[in-house]
């Protein structure tokens, strides 16, 4: 029997069992309370053209000598320390929630679990992609990451230079909580909650679909926000800001306070945040949307989202072998148009479309066919392609465990770089 990366069991065990006695707490904090004189809806832009702003403030924040990230909502990041396991400062409105036995065992366990996955998987990510991901981490260029759920963490082992992160999933956005309206069991439950949400992630490497749907429903994790905000910190930066995002019918960009939307479901929502090794400012979107030609034809807005997007690139993981179905013929051409470079295993882009006289394509691990779940998306070209250089000792090694055939080191990953 597989152990629990979390060991959700004795986790709940503990954390049921422990009493608490929270007073309430005013969820925003001093630091953050200066922000909400802002407007609270803002018209922006295409990403390509904030992706230009950006740049710009990032450019500048770059010469400073000092790593300053000007934080407009402190509640946000300290929030996401909070359901991250990892410290808060002393005048924290969360600190409170961090003295109690439970919350003890909850932030002990997930600190356990990082540590043991950063060594056996992230780590080695990170050191393959200094010698196989140079195409794409040579300067800030953004990346698109369909069908990802929430998973920033794995998408910033391999890219890391992006200053925009795009994620689409079907999961719910819903705003952060209001700890002050819970009870002592409901704070435990919730904690609870976020750690089972990305169990799979951190265990398999993967979300689970049907999981998915249970795990970050209302009264559970409450939405993908703190499992995304979650990896964020998780990863060493510093969350600036979170706002609602929407989109006019050009596409464009509408950002408003997301506290707003509390207690409501929401489309998009951008995640601001400092990388302090870079010293700059970068962004993480994601959309709530339904991919399919059906979905995007309800929702013409995204569709221009996706086609004003700039140039990308882009990643594929666990992703369902969707674009192998005759029902994603829309993103498909899209996805081939905007990537620059694609890193993906074969449940991307299928190998046909990697068409060798437009791109410079590498594979490497192993392959042989897909999961059980999925017998039937074999590709017999990829498989040939595959077994011709694998005959001549051209198959490059993958020597970390990352997508479906988990536990097995049977995974495999193809680069794309356009030509």
């Amino acid at each position: 029997m597989t152990m629990k990366v979390l060991n959700i069991r004795f986790l709940i065990i503990l954390i049921t069992c422990t009493p608490l006695f929270l007073a309430g707490c005013d969820q925003a904090s001093t630091q953050g309370q200066s922000s909400n004189t802002q407007a609270d809806t803002t018209k922006a832009a295409t990403l390509g053209e904030a992706q230009e702003m950006l740049v710009t403030s990032s450019d500048t924040a770059a010469k400073k000598t000092e790593s300053t990230p000007q934080i407009k909502n402190a509640k946000y990041n300290d929030f996401a320390r909070l359901v991250a396991g990892l410290s808060l400062e002393e005048n924290s409105s969360f600190k409170k929630y961090t003295d109690t036995e439970g919350y003890k065992t909850f932030a002990s366990a997930l600190d356990k679990s990082w540590t043991k996955i950063d060594g056996s998987r992230f780590s080695k990510m990170r050191e393959w992609a200094k010698t196989e991901m140079t195409a794409a981490n040579n300067d800030h260029t953004d990346l698109f990451y369909p069908f990802s759920g929430p998973d920033f963490v794995n998408a910033y082992q391999f890219f890391p230079k992006a200053d925009n992160y795009t994620l689409i999933g079907l999961e719910t956005i819903i705003p952060f909580p209001d700890l002050d309206t819970y009870n002592a069991k409901m704070v435990d439950n919730y904690f609870f909650s976020v750690a089972e949400s990305i169990e799979d992630l951190l265990e398999k490497s993967y979300f689970l679909t049907r999981r998915m749907a249970k795990d970050f429903q209302r009264g559970k994790a409450e939405g993908i926000l703190p499992a995304l905000c979650l990896f964020i910190v998780r990863t060493g930066h510093t969350i600036t800001d979170i706002q609602q995002v929407s989109l006019d019918d050009n596409g464009k960009f509408i950002l408003s306070n997301i506290d707003s939307a509390r207690g409501k479901t929401i489309k998009g929502v951008k995640v601001s945040f400092f990388n302090p090794s870079e010293n700059r400012l970068k962004n993480a979107y994601y959309f709530r949307q339904d991919a399919s030609d059906s979905g995007l034809k309800q929702n013409p807005a995204f569709l221009k989202f996706m086609q004003n997007l700039p140039v990308s690139n882009t990643y594929f993981k666990s992703a369902s072998y969707l674009l192998h179905f005759p029902y994603f013929t829309v993103m498909r051409p899209i996805v081939l148009e905007k990537a620059r470079f694609i890193l993906q295993d074969d449940t991307g882009v299928p190998f046909r479309f990697l068409e060798r006289s437009k791109w410079d394509v590498t594979v490497y691990g192993t392959y042989d066919k897909p999961i059980k779940d999925f017998k039937y998306m074999g590709q017999r070209d990829f498989k040939t392609y595959f077994d011709s250089l694998k005959a001549l000792n051209a198959v490059k090694p993958m020597p970390f465990d990352l997508g479906y055939h988990w536990g097995t080191k049977d995974n495999n990953l193809i680069r794309a770089i356009k030509k």
